[in-house]
């Protein structure tokens, strides 16, 4: 399992987006009958998934900053076993700009770092425009080359034996500009899925000059590094073991922005994962323990879901009935009294007392580190969670509600409301095991109240 053939693709510029030609490569895979698994290198969600319409399966994520390297190799196998290849896609460390350093705990995770992890050979993707414009980059720690937003053929050829002379490195293919179809990409809403046919052409445009034989070479070069074995699950097995429970997951499309690998791990666990729409379904599943609401766009759908009163009061009877709600980002907004955007104030269900800010323009997500401040069911006091924090949202409570993170109030990274927990914060609890068993468990804890 070990010798799985895989690819880190990574960006050496510190403005070139690798998505289009991550995008192509995938779907190039396809219709050659592999089978690929898509890994982002950071617990982060990026917008309009296109990485699941290329390949035809979810993206799973892989991070140097939440995840051990025996928990990091333990999910890649366990995501990628059934694949023929898995490409990981991010940015390797030399697109944070010419020898500056910035700590891991700001930046989140590296693709260098998972490279050491996972055996991982290095295809550096290199943005031709932005080339142009600052000259050809110091030479990356790869092991060979791609070109993004060519001209051409010939540009491709000069461009190849430029590269080869400086840097000793093949290129095994670019993707052209294509300037229509990478606008009209740009301006899809981040939550609807990509279109098949514009997937299709990217990959069209790539397949014309991708070396495919020379990329699957490289991609079986990997040499898995000795490890240890991951332990962490021992805790969680034993939890699930003895309580069985029955998560259900919010899912339709508002509520798209979930972490596969969590769920991947509720299953493998025992537990029983199934989805709903707050948008069209009546009821909850029958016999839901934890209700899970992902990060999502409630703002657009705003009239139809107050149109599903039956819905709302199943919510509110789960929790008046002291059940549990993990509610992320957007989850914690259709919770919510108000949803303030820069255009409108809109009222929202009303279960949770709190208001939520969406900030404009939108900031790019940050690593955090937070540390309960108090008891709750989702973890004792004193528990270290790791994280990406959407700045771009602000929780505003108006009533009881406890803020269970130390740290300024204008922060309230997490916040909790009978059972109710609320995360302003992106959690991908695959990468935490502790943390994950305590979502699962049945316990109650009492709820500070705010000062």
């Amino acid at each position: 399992m070990t010798q799985l053939p895989r690819l880190a693709i990574g960006t050496i510029q510190a403005e070139a987006d690798s998505r289009f030609l991550v995008w192509a490569l995938l779907h190039l895979f396809v219709r050659r009958s592999l089978q690929p698994q898509h890994f982002h290198s950071r617990c982060c969600f990026f917008g309009v998934n296109g990485a699941q319409v290329a390949s035809g399966e979810g993206s799973r994520h892989l991070d140097s900053w939440t995840m051990s390297a025996p928990l990091a190799q333990e999910l890649f196998l366990r995501a990628a076993r059934n694949s023929d290849l898995a490409v990981i896609e991010g940015r390797f460390d030399a697109a944070l700009g010419n020898g500056h350093q910035v700590e891991e705990r700001h930046a989140g995770g590296s693709l260098d770092q998972l490279c050491e992890w996972l055996g991982l050979p290095r295809l550096a993707l290199i943005d031709v425009g932005d080339m142009q414009a600052h000259g050809l980059p110091p030479r990356p720690t790869a092991d060979a080359v791609m070109l993004d937003r060519i001209s051409g053929g010939d540009e491709l050829r000069r461009i190849a034996r430029q590269i080869q002379d400086a840097w000793g490195l093949p290129v095994l293919g670019g993707l052209p500009e294509l300037p229509r179809i990478r606008e009209t990409i740009r301006s899809t809403p981040a939550d609807a899925e990509l279109p098949l046919p514009l997937c299709a052409a990217l990959c069209d445009a790539l397949e014309r000059y991708a070396k495919v034989p020379e990329l699957l070479r490289l991609a079986g070069t990997g040499s898995w590094p000795a490890s240890d074995a991951s332990s962490d699950w021992e805790d969680a097995r034993r939890v699930f073991e003895s309580q069985p429970v029955t998560v259900a997951v919010a899912y339709d499309k508002i509520f798209h922005c979930h972490f596969l690998d969590t769920l991947d791990m509720l299953e493998l666990l025992g537990a029983t994962v199934v989805d709903f729409s707050p948008l069209h379904d009546d009821c909850l599943p029958e016999g839901t323990d934890l209700v899970y609401l992902g990060c999502g766009r409630p703002d657009l759908y705003q009239a139809q879901l107050a149109d599903n009163v039956c819905m709302r009061m199943a919510l509110l009877r789960h929790i008046c009935e002291g059940r549990r709600v993990y509610a992320e980002g957007g989850g914690l907004a259709f919770l919510a009294e108000f949803l303030f955007t820069a255009e409108q104030q809109l009222a929202m269900a009303g279960l949770v007392p709190v208001c939520v800010r969406a900030d404009q323009p939108q900031q790019p997500l940050r690593a955090v580190e937070l540390q309960l401040a108090q008891d709750t069911w989702l973890g004792e006091s004193g528990l270290t969670l790791r994280g990406y924090q959407n700045p771009n949202l602000h929780f505003e409570p108006t009533g009881e509600v406890a803020q269970v993170c130390g740290g300024p109030v204008d922060e309230c990274n997490l916040l909790a409301h009978k059972q109710v927990i609320g995360s302003r914060v992106h959690l991908n609890f695959a990468a935490q095991p502790r943390a994950l068993c305590s979502l699962v468990t049945p316990r109650k804890c009492s709820m500070a109240r705010r000062s």
